[in-house]
């Protein structure tokens, strides 16, 4: 019998799900991180490990059957982090068929279907994914310090970064700066520079801040409405760039991550610039699939090219 796994890595967290050619066997399993650069390339490749055995004893697997598994882990951005990857993980489960990748390439499977189309990724961080027919096309994904537009830790970056300069009448005047102070229980403005300096903090924590921001843009705060707006725009880019650089004709969109779906001003900015410059676009109300079945859909894929 042949099993199939799927494991949608996390900063935090990893799931996992087990299944035969037709049958789930386990819905969902939880393990560590298996993201390397939140907690280093061994720790990842061990608790993939880990996570991948406990799981398939559960499914009732037999030294006879074979095994087919896809990860795709936030983090894993470069095409040399995810050889490394597979080279390491491969090593400690040499009976196991693996594809790895990262977060959006099984998002974008699940979330339509397999089909072609573009998903944009805005939580902690913001990426985009297309597809046209066998060709896939990322857009963003650098990371905080190089990119992340439009997400969480940049909209609250950006809050911050702005009202320091308008504290010193530099930018437009706003009253979010004390709320930005206690959230981050801070004492004053100038302790803002220690935060987002300190190789302690990370950029997780900084982007739950994100929160004030869209709050006060609710209250219409001019600040507030500038960032979001200017957060937008930059997601829109994202998007707009993905869609020209695959050719695409009519085609669909998935809007997923925690800052889009969970602040609908936000996310209303967005849908009607999409709408109204790129009409071509039909903006999905929701995924099809999760990313979680569309590792196990990867994996199930990568057993037919063998």
């Amino acid at each position: 019998m042949n099993f199939y796994f799927g494991i949608d890595g996390g900063g935090t967290k990893s799931r996992i799900t087990v299944s035969t050619l037709n049958n789930i066997v386990v819905k969902s399993m939880e393990g560590k991180s298996t993201n390397p650069f939140a907690v280093g390339m061994e720790s990842a490749c061990k608790h993939a490990e880990e996570l991948i055995l406990s799981a398939l004893k559960k499914a009732g697997r037999l030294s006879t059957d074979e095994v087919f598994g896809c990860i795709g882990s936030a983090g894993l951005g470069r095409k040399e982090d995810i050889e490394t990857f597979e080279a390491k993980l491969s090593s400690l489960l040499p009976d196991i068929t693996l594809k790895i990748t990262n977060d959006a390439r099984i998002l974008l499977e699940g979330a339509l279907d397999g089909k072609d189309g573009i998903i944009l990724i805005s939580g902690t961080g913001s990426v985009c994914m297309g597809r046209n027919k066998e060709t896939i096309v990322k857009t963003g994904g650098f990371g905080w310090r190089l990119g992340d537009e439009g997400s969480g830790w940049w909209l609250a970056k950006e809050a911050i970064r702005r009202s320091l300069k308008a504290y010193e009448k530099r930018d437009i005047e706003t009253k979010m700066t004390d709320d930005l102070l206690f959230y981050f229980g801070l004492q004053d403005i100038s302790s803002f520079v220690s935060l987002i300096n300190s190789e302690k903090t990370e950029k997780g924590y900084i982007a739950k801040g994100s929160s004030i921001v869209l709050d006060y843009a609710k209250k219409g705060d001019p600040l507030a409405i500038d960032i979001i707006q200017e957060g937008m725009n930059e997601l829109y880019n994202l998007v707009f760039y993905t869609y020209n650089r695959m050719g695409l004709g009519k085609t669909m969109l998935v809007l997923y991550g925690g800052v889009l779906e969970n602040n609908e001003i936000y996310r209303n900015l967005l849908k009607d610039k999409i709408s109204s410059e790129l009409p071509d676009i039909e903006i999905l109300p929701s995924p099809i699939h999760t990313p979680l079945e569309g590792a196990l859909a990867l994996a199930k894929i990568i057993s037919t090219r063998l």
